[in-house]
């Protein structure tokens, strides 16, 4: 059995078959799962054939995601971050794990809360698992803040050519 361990070439001992074949067949479906779900990142983010935006993908195997509507807070207004008729908000949003990033942050302006709730009223969209991230613009970079999983406090900034940066503080 060590020679097998150390040796690529050896034959897998006979009652190893089976569980050295289903260990491969699980590598290669994730391999391939991996290959189908990934992002050109040369191309930066951009719509894709492969995407399904109403599909739950996972941002880690087993892990699961949600969806964020980034929103620009502009000149007292709470806009779509890509601002293109009809699909607008799908166009604006972005897939994240669940456990890094689970909720808006409380906000501080009492405007843009109010603004917040109103388009959560009026838009269905917005659920327990999809949420609006309010981006505001400090010294030409984009930022908001939500929570993750245990309620703490992650910094976020939105780049159009990276996307999504989380930091956990």
């Amino acid at each position: 059995m060590l020679e097998y361990v150390y040796d690529d070439e050896s034959d897998v001992p006979e009652g190893l078959e089976n569980r050295t074949n289903e260990a491969i067949a699980d590598s290669m479906s994730k391999s391939d799962a991996g290959d189908f779900a990934a992002l050109n990142l040369q191309a930066g983010y951009h719509k894709s054939h492969h995407w399904d935006e109403e599909a739950r993908h996972v941002t880690r195997l087993g892990e699961e995601s949600q969806t964020v509507y980034l929103a620009r807070w502009e000149s007292g207004e709470l806009k779509p971050w890509v601002d293109q008729g009809y699909y607008s908000w799908d166009l604006s949003s972005v897939r994240v794990n669940y456990k890094q990033l689970k909720s808006c942050a409380p906000l501080a302006d009492a405007e843009l809360t109010k603004q917040l709730a109103q388009l959560k009223a009026e838009e269905k969209r917005f659920d327990e698992e999809n949420f609006v991230l309010p981006l505001i613009q400090t010294d030409g970079v984009w930022l908001g803040a939500g929570l993750d999983e245990k309620n703490k406090t992650v910094k976020t900034e939105y780049n159009e050519k990276i996307g999504l940066k989380l930091t956990f503080l």
